[in-house]
Order: C-alpha cells, then sequence, then structure tokens
C-alpha cells in the first residue's frame, strides 16, 4: 500500500472548530431569527415616540461622533451612559434617516444577543436544550420591545446577563481570571444604566453569603458560642443601617422612604407586571427551583446561582419600588416593570433547572405559586396601549382591545393560569413531556407580548410622523447644515417641536419667550425690546425657525407644518407675535398680538367666531382693543389707552371679520372673552378639557400705495 493510499483512507478527523460551530447553530438561529423580527419591529417605528428621552441620548451620541465630546444644544453636558457611546458610530452617517435606523439597529442587536451570557449561565446548570430555552426566553419577552427605540435599555439588558454569568461563574469556581473578568464586568454596570448600580451590591452581598456558608468558614461556626451567632445578624443590621444612612443623603430616596407603603405598593405592581409578560410560568419555575429537588446534586455552580438570584429580586424590587414612590409622589403613579426586566435572565435560567430536572418539591411549587397569584390578584391590570413603563401588560391590552375583556376578567383569566401552572409542573413530576408543552406555551406568551407591544410603539410613532415633514431634514437644507435658533412661545403639544429638533441636526440653540422650557438641553429666556421688537441678546446665527404665533424680520427659506424657517435680517428681530393661542386657532379668556415693524401703515384685521363649535351655545361678550406700545423713561414697555374698540356677542357656529386702523408700530391688540366654556364638560363625548373662549386669526393689512 502506497503512502498516497494509506492517507486517503485514513478516517477525516473532524476540526473543533466545526463541531463548535455545529453546537452553536440552535443558539445562532433563535439569534438570527428574533434579531430579525426586532430589527423589522425598529424599521416599523419611523420617529422617536419617548421624549424627551430618545432625544437626549440621540443629541449626546450625534455630539460624541461629531466632535468626540458629549454636548445637547452645543452645550457641554455628561455623556451619562455608555449606552449613548455604543451608538455613536451610527451617527457618523450624514443621512439623519439612515444614521436613525442603524442606531436602532445598534439596539436590536445589543438587546438580543443577551441570549449569549444566559445560554453559558444556563449551560453551567443544565444540558443544552433547557439552556437554549432559557436563551429564548430571555430575549422574547415582551420588554424587547425596547430594542427598537434609542434608550439605555437595549444595552443595559445584555450587559446586566453578562454579568450575572460572569458572576456566578466567579462565585462557583473562584480564581484570578474568573474573578477579575466578572469585576471588571459587574463594576462598570452603572454606567450603562444608572439602575445597574444593584449588580455590583447583588454579587458582593451573594459572594458573602457563600462564603459565610462555604466549608471553609464551617469549623470556625461549629466553635460559635450562641452569643457569637448574633455577630454576623448585628454586622448585617449595621451594614443595612450605613447604606441608609448614605442612601439618606440622595434627594430621591428620601422622597420615597418619607412614604415606605408605596415603595412596598410599587414594588408589587411592577413584580405582577413582570410575572403576567412573562407568562407566569416562569416565575412560578423559577422560584419553586430554589429549592433543590431530591435527588439533584448540590453542585458549587447550583449554589452560586441560587445566591446570586436570592440577591437579585430583592435588590431590584428595592430600587424599583424605590423609584416608583418617588415618581408617585413628584409626578403621578407608574407601573415601573421597565426597571425589573433585568431579572429575566435568572428567572429563565432558574425555570431552565425545572426543566432539566421536572421534579420540583410539591411545597416549594405551591409557595411559588402563592406568590404569583399574590402578585397577580395585586397588579393593577393597566390596558393603556402602548403602555411604555410596563410592557408586560401587552396581552392585557390585546385582550380588552381585540377580545373585548374587561380587567376583571383578565384578572380571573390569569387567576387561571396561575392554577394550571401549578397543576401542570406537579403533574410533570410524572409526565416529563408535559414540561416541554409548558416551555413552548411560555415561549409562544412571551412572543406573543413582545410583538403586540412593538406594534404599539408602531402605531404611536406613525401618529407622531405626522408631525415630521418630508423630508424630514427639511431645516437642514433649508440652512445647508449651518447652525440655527428655534424661537418659539409656549407649545401645548411639543411633540412637534422635539419631532423638528430630532431630525434637524442644525437646530442648536432653543429660546422661548414665554420662559417655558424645552428640554433635554439649556433652554435660553431673550427678552424683547419694545421699541423695535428686536431680541435680546443678539443669538449670532443667520438662521431661525419660528412656530406659527411669531414671524421675524428676514426672507423666509423654507415652511412645514406649525414651523417656518427664516435668513435673518440681522439683528434679529421679530415683525410680528401672538400670544395665548393654541396651535389650532382657539384662545382662552385672553389673548394678543403685538406689531413692530411694518414696511407702510394699514389696518388689523381680527377673524374670531366659534365655527368650530357646534355644540350648547355659550354666548360671551367679546370685547377687541388696539393700544399703541411705549416705552417710559426706564426703558420699560407700556401700553397706552385704546385707539380703536370693538364689542360683540359671540355664539356657537358664528363667525365675524372685525377691521382696525392701525397707528404706525408698535401696537398691540387684545381680545378678550368674558364667559369660556370646556367641550368635554357639554359633551362627555369629548375629549377637550380645554377652557376655551373663541376662535381667532389676526392679520395686519398694508394700505394700498
Amino acid at each position: 500500500m502506497t503512502s498516497s493510499t494509506a492517507e486517503a483512507e485514513r478516517p477525516a478527523v473532524p476540526s473543533p472548530w466545526s463541531g463548535r460551530l455545529v453546537a452553536a447553530l440552535p443558539l445562532l438561529t433563535v439569534f438570527a431569527w428574533l434579531a430579525l423580527v426586532y430589527a423589522w419591529e425598529a424599521w416599523l417605528v419611523t420617529t422617536p415616540v419617548i421624549f424627551t428621552d430618545e432625544l437626549l441620548y440621540a443629541e449626546l451620541a450625534r455630539s460624541l461622533a461629531d466632535t468626540g465630546h458629549a454636548a445637547v444644544r452645543g452645550a457641554p453636558h455628561s455623556v451619562g451612559s455608555l449606552a449613548v457611546a455604543a451608538r455613536a458610530p451610527a451617527w457618523l452617517i450624514a443621512d439623519t434617516e439612515s444614521a436613525y435606523l442603524v442606531a436602532k439597529l445598534i439596539g436590536v442587536a445589543a438587546m438580543t444577543a443577551a441570549a449569549f451570557p444566559t445560554y453559558a449561565l444556563a449551560r453551567l446548570l443544565t444540558g443544552p436544550r433547557p439552556a437554549l430555552f432559557a436563551a429564548a426566553g430571555t430575549v422574547a419577552i415582551p420588554a424587547l420591545a425596547y430594542s427598537t427605540l434609542l434608550l439605555e435599555e437595549p444595552i443595559a439588558y445584555p450587559v446586566a446577563a453578562l454579568a450575572f454569568f460572569l458572576g456566578v461563574l466567579a462565585l462557583a469556581r473562584p480564581g484570578r481570571t474568573t474573578i477579575a473578568v466578572a469585576v471588571v464586568c459587574a463594576v462598570p454596570a452603572p454606567f450603562v444604566r444608572g439602575e445597574l448600580v444593584v449588580v455590583p451590591l447583588i454579587l458582593g452581598v451573594a459572594a458573602l453569603a457563600l462564603a459565610w456558608t462555604g466549608a471553609r468558614i464551617a469549623p470556625l461556626r461549629r466553635r460559635f458560642r450562641p452569643w457569637d451567632r448574633a455577630v454576623p445578624v448585628a454586622a448585617c443590621a449595621i451594614g443595612a443601617l450605613a447604606g441608609y444612612a448614605v442612601l439618606r443623603r440622595s434627594v430621591e430616596w428620601q422622597i420615597a422612604t418619607d412614604h415606605p407603603g408605596r415603595i412596598v405598593d410599587q414594588a408589587v405592581s411592577a413584580a405582577g407586571a413582570f410575572t403576567i409578560g412573562l407568562g407566569i410560568v416562569p416565575v412560578i419555575a423559577a422560584l419553586a427551583a430554589l429549592a433543590r429537588p431530591a435527588g439533584a446534586p448540590r453542585t458549587p455552580e447550583r449554589r452560586a446561582f441560587v445566591a446570586v438570584f436570592a440577591a437579585a429580586v430583592p435588590a431590584f424590587l428595592l430600587y424599583t419600588g424605590a423609584k416608583g414612590a418617588w415618581l408617585a409622589t413628584i409626578l403621578e403613579s407608574r407601573v415601573l416593570e421597565r426597571n425589573l426586566i433585568y431579572l429575566a435572565p435568572l428567572v429563565f435560567v432558574g425555570t431552565a433547572l425545572w426543566l432539566d430536572r421536572p421534579r420540583a418539591r410539591p411545597l416549594a411549587v405551591l409557595i411559588a405559586a402563592g406568590v404569583a397569584l399574590v402578585l397577580v390578584l395585586a397588579a393593577p391590570i393597566e390596558l393603556g396601549y402602548p403602555y411604555f413603563e410596563a410592557p408586560g401588560y401587552a396581552l392585557a391590552a390585546f385582550a380588552n382591545r381585540e377580545l373585548i375583556m374587561t380587567a376583571d376578567a383578565i384578572r380571573d383569566v390569569l387567576v387561571v393560569v396561575v392554577v394550571l401552572a401549578a397543576g401542570a409542573m406537579l403533574l410533570a413530576r410524572r409526565l416529563p413531556a408535559l414540561a416541554a408543552a409548558v416551555a413552548v406555551a411560555a415561549l409562544v406568551w412571551n412572543v406573543s407580548g413582545e410583538v403586540y407591544a412593538a406594534l404599539g410603539l408602531r402605531d404611536f410613532s406613525q401618529r407622531l410622523s405626522g408631525y415630521v415633514a418630508d423630508p424630514p431634514d427639511w431645516v437642514d437644507e433649508a440652512t445647508g447644515q449651518r447652525p440655527a435658533l428655534f424661537l418659539g412661545l409656549g407649545l401645548t403639544d411639543p411633540n412637534p417641536f422635539y419631532s423638528l429638533e430630532f431630525w434637524n441636526r442644525s437646530l442648536s440653540s432653543v429660546w422661548t419667550l414665554d420662559h417655558s422650557v424645552f428640554g433635554p438641553g439649556e433652554t435660553g429666556f431673550p427678552t424683547l425690546d419694545p421699541r423695535d421688537g428686536r431680541v435680546l441678546p443678539e443669538s449670532g446665527l443667520d438662521y431661525a425657525v419660528i412656530d406659527s404665533r411669531l414671524a421675524i424680520v428676514g426672507r423666509k427659506l423654507a415652511a412645514s407644518g406649525p414651523f417656518a424657517v427664516y435668513r435673518v435680517a440681522r439683528p434679529l428681530r421679530l415683525r410680528e407675535s401672538v400670544s395665548g393661542v393654541y396651535s389650532d386657532g382657539w384662545m382662552g379668556s385672553y389673548s394678543t398680538y403685538d406689531r413692530y415693524s411694518a414696511r407702510q401703515r394699514g389696518h388689523m384685521e381680527v377673524t374670531i367666531g366659534r365655527v368650530g363649535w357646534g355644540g350648547r351655545d355659550v354666548p360671551s361678550r367679546v370685547v377687541i382693543r388696539l393700544r399703541p406700545i411705549a416705552t417710559d423713561a426706564s426703558g420699560n414697555a407700556t401700553i397706552g389707552p385704546p385707539t380703536a374698540e370693538r364689542r360683540w356677542t359671540v355664539h356657537s357656529r358664528t363667525q365675524r371679520v372685525f377691521r382696525l386702523p392701525a397707528p404706525r408700530p408698535p401696537f398691540r391688540v387684545e381680545i378678550g372673552v368674558a364667559r369660556t366654556f370646556v367641550p368635554a364638560e357639554l359633551d362627555p363625548t369629548i375629549g377637550d378639557g380645554r377652557s376655551l373662549g373663541a376662535q381667532v386669526a389676526y392679520r395686519f393689512v398694508p394700505n394700498p400705495r
């Protein structure tokens, strides 16, 4: 036999890399398909929906990409989150629409990548199939709808999952390398999202618990006298008091702890939404799996996982409860499930433990089911759609909107699900195939909730898209990307302005004449020279964007919706301004029109009426006065006596045009409506709760030359 023949007959040795790739294919397939679904959902969300959060993170990322420094509206700003840096490369793309899509896809890829550390954590404890379930469940929860938004969650979620995996690995297999890697991941986690400050604390508490109950301390514990056993308890109490004293320096924590009952209520509500969103079964299974089934081996990995899980649950609940109590005190009560989503990887790994050995202790199952039942009964069933703070309610909203179920009926169904889940877990001790069916049902529940939550964000973005021009960066096109100032008055609905600022990078400064604040950056509050309408201080910019209630001296370049772009005839001066009028033309009881300059004399046309109201008539006297604006010895504006006055009684479905001779500018037109009405009070089918006086329009008409 020749050497070549022997070489040909020698059996091929498979490459170790090819074997690993084949083994990883199921996990890679799960990642690829779900990432594809979420990318499609991100594409459907055509404009940001969570203002001002998305606007802030986008502006910070843009400034990092453009200058290497974090800034908002040109002013230096702290980066705040490493999630901003993760998306900064997307904004190197000149086209804003393309950059926005790429920024969302970065979030999609990152959040879906939480499957990998979750799978690795589960493989420390279970076989490949249960671990694959844990990975799939972790990236199928309703909160994955956040991956379509420019928020911190898409980046923070995989960081938390990775920190938990590395922490459990370091605790189970301590060594210089494993401990160092776990620390390197856990310590920066709070810089991705502030809430993750609990992650290093969780791992530290778990490490202390394992050390105290470990074999090395056992001989010392056996020598403890009765009084010695109180030492660790006292040490924990002192540590808790020290931590409380440190936290009391935080204003938010002070406000929260002044209402301890609210902390509990908020934590329970969020936990209930989290349980419902995950499909109830994973929560019951994970809690029951903490009790080691009979015959299950005592492994360091299991001890480490139980320690981390047992520390993570109260830590995240306390954070969520405190934040919810603070928010309920200063603003409004919300169900903050979004702060508990980082527990999902641990919950699904706990469920994988049960799937790997579906012989949970009956008492543990019953206790876990009791906890789930309490959470389902205590949590408010929120039916808002989309309910951003708690995507776990997506299927409840589906049942309400599509199946016409009431909140009470939905709660009854959830109670039945708790009972069925507990029964299925008990039966699975004798019917292992039932565990697989339960796992599939849990995945279907989660995927369905995620899709419906994402569709809600899509619908909301489509409504907001009505504020977005075509093309959306029309201001950038008009100014040639040169800096522009926004000058406006208080906006009753700020979303059109926020959309304008997001899509147009040239908006570098924001000023308001009525001291209304539009975050996320600084808002300037200029003053007006009453003699000629000059805006002080001088902006130094050649372009300005104004809302429809203002007009400035300059050349109009473009307009879209309620906004217009001007090339400013410096210094920046107002030609006219309107106050007290909503964007839809309605005023309350008082509104004004100020005219600062005109090329020639003319008269004012004031159109007033209630043609937009056909309900019950609420007659009201209307007084229109025209007054000159002068300045006193100190340079302050003074309003002179009326030079023209008109009176009328306004009724429903009526309208009238008044003409008043105008003096040389500056002058003011005032309208007072003696009696207003609230549409929602006169017609319950109308949701408008404003106090309305009349619809009004002002127009300066130059005299013929």
